[in-house]
């Protein structure tokens, strides 16, 4: 690491100029590199190291059919299904750091660790909130919930990976070759 505006030479002693390629800047450092996945890893840290523990977001769903169980029978209304309940925790999750990323990159769900605490029948609106807890490199640590105007129908703690979109697609292609 480097203090920023010193001037990078080549092996021969030619003037490379400030930025060349395998040098990444981070705030006010260059990093100098040879390594393009490790430059890659590098950039995902740093904006990694952009999100802020406290990053929040709510987001208000209807509880339609494919969101209920209905194995119960006709006589009990359909419901919020867990599996569903923890999708739209999940998306909420993820909707609210997606903005804080660098283009191309997202994130997956890695651990669930939810109660689901009452039923919400089915036309109930829900309001989903996520906040972000705790960041440790590329994991992201949230703490989510979900209320249906009564009371609180689910809580616990959901934990995301960056990714970089393009490299999962290419491990997942090589995975099912």
């Amino acid at each position: 690491i480097i203090p920023r505006n010193t001037a990078l030479f080549s092996t021969s002693g030619e003037k490379s100029g400030l930025t060349p390629p395998g040098v990444l800047v981070l705030a006010d450092l260059l990093v100098l590199t040879l390594d393009t996945d490790y430059t890659e890893g590098l950039r995902a840290l740093y904006y990694c190291e952009m999100l802020e523990a406290g990053i929040t977001l709510e987001q208000r769903r209807p509880v339609r059919r494919d969101d209920c169980i209905t194995f119960l029978g006709g006589d009990v209304r359909p419901s919020l299904a867990t599996p569903s309940m923890i999708k739209w925790m999940e998306i909420c999750c993820r909707d609210a750091v997606l903005p804080h990323l660098e283009t191309g990159q997202n994130t997956v769900g890695t651990v669930v660790n939810v109660k689901h605490l009452a039923a919400s029948p089915m036309g109930n609106e829900v309001t989903y909130t996520s906040k972000l807890t705790e960041i440790k490199k590329r994991r992201l640590t949230f703490v989510v919930e979900a209320f249906d105007g009564e009371e609180c129908i689910g809580e616990g703690k959901h934990e995301r990976f960056i990714i970089d979109i393009k490299r999962f697609a290419e491990r997942l292609k090589e995975k099912f070759s």
